[in-house]
């Protein structure tokens, strides 16, 4: 290993202006969102809760039906689309996980374009992945999705508007929102080079019919793309942040030993959901976190035990830049540490005191 003397200046960056920013997020999604530790004990609490479902009835549902990979299929089904939609749960780094191993093969498909919920109002064709571009979007996992897009070429833009907290109308402010997002996205399609999008959105937000008291914005474009087929995938509701709350999903999670990202199909290819009237697919994840492990390596990093209490912030080395994002932020809980890394990539990590205060700093 070596000194990154080479790094003073974004070191200095760090210490004045990112990390202080990134506590605040950080412990919103260490209360909230799931992560890999806890997930054992989520699943205990859910058994715990004794949630029942009738087994004979979900077997007759999914007689005939069989897994295949999510990612083939899409892949398979998205070359003529014009627009892909494909929601996530905005606590749920999985989603992320999944959707940048599958924007590579998308973009083989023809795809440009991607829209996405997460980028704060009104910003167009972001060149850099910062913590000043949206909220959701200082997670490592939504920072890296990202990064992979604009690394592939895509154009990533926002389709929020700042004119939505201004409708006077508290009723009708989430139908407006979809509304306005919709307009958005027209009025941007319509000034790139290719239409064929990606639309990443919320949970409900690529709905096909109306739900929860409002219309989407899914629905809004359907109303004026009349000559585009919107494609509609949930990744959101089948996944551990959601366990317990479909019994699809607790069937496949007690039946089923996924090995990937699924789609449930039979022979004639119809697709099993339990939303078929909001989506064309959806997609279940493993029970087991491990279905994407191999896409990393792992090592042991020791550390001096006057690190303890503080936090690791790891960099892929090309993206140590002004409110850069790190590729994973780690509470020093022991002498040694483990890191998750992809092979191709060189990485720098820093450790930073409660006050942001960054103490030390090397070469991976």
């Amino acid at each position: 290993m070596n000194t990154t003397k080479d790094l003073k200046c974004s070191l200095e960056i760090l210490r004045s202006s990112f990390f202080p920013n990134y506590l605040g997020v950080l412990d919103y999604f260490r209360s909230q969102r799931i992560g890999d530790t806890d997930f054992e004990f989520l699943l205990h609490h859910y058994k715990a809760r004794d949630i029942a479902y009738n087994r004979d009835e979900m077997i007759e549902k999914f007689k005939g039906y069989h897994p295949i990979s999510a990612v083939d299929y899409i892949v398979k089904t998205s070359i003529d689309q014009e627009i892909f939609a494909i929601n996530e749960h905005h606590l749920n780094h999985e989603n992320r996980i999944f959707m940048e191993l599958l924007l590579e093969k998308l973009y083989q498909n023809g795809f440009r374009n991607i829209f996405v919920e997460g980028i704060n109002a009104d910003l167009t064709n972001i060149h850099q992945v910062s913590s000043f571009i949206g909220y959701y979007t200082l997670n490592p996992s939504y920072a890296s999705f990202l990064r992979k897009a604009l690394e592939l070429g895509f154009i990533v833009n926002s389709y929020e508007s700042s004119e939505i907290s201004s409708h006077p109308d508290k009723a009708h402010r989430q139908s407006f929102r979809d509304y306005i997002q919709a307009e958005n996205i027209i009025d941007k399609i319509y000034s790139l080079p290719s239409t064929k999008s990606i639309l990443y959105a919320g949970s409900s937000h690529i709905e096909k019919s109306s739900g929860n008291g409002w219309k989407k914005t899914v629905q809004y474009l359907s109303e004026i793309l009349l000559d585009k087929k919107i494609y509609c995938a949930d990744q959101s509701k089948m996944g551990n942040v959601d366990l317990g709350k479909s019994d699809y999903f607790n069937f496949v999670n007690d039946e089923y030993a996924l090995t990937e990202p699924s789609v449930f199909i039979n022979d004639n290819g119809d697709v099993l959901m339990d939303h078929p009237q909001l989506y064309d697919i959806q997609i279940f994840f493993p029970r087991s976190k491990g279905w994407y492990s191999h896409y990393y390596i792992d090592i042991s990093l020791t550390l001096d035990a006057r690190f303890r209490g503080m936090h690791l912030l790891l960099y892929r080395k090309e993206t140590v830049y002004y409110q850069s994002i790190p590729e994973q932020i780690i509470e020093i809980n022991s002498e040694m540490i483990s890191l998750s890394l992809r092979e191709k990539y060189s990485y720098v990590y820093f450790i930073a005191d409660e006050d942001g205060d960054v103490l030390f700093s090397d070469f991976l």
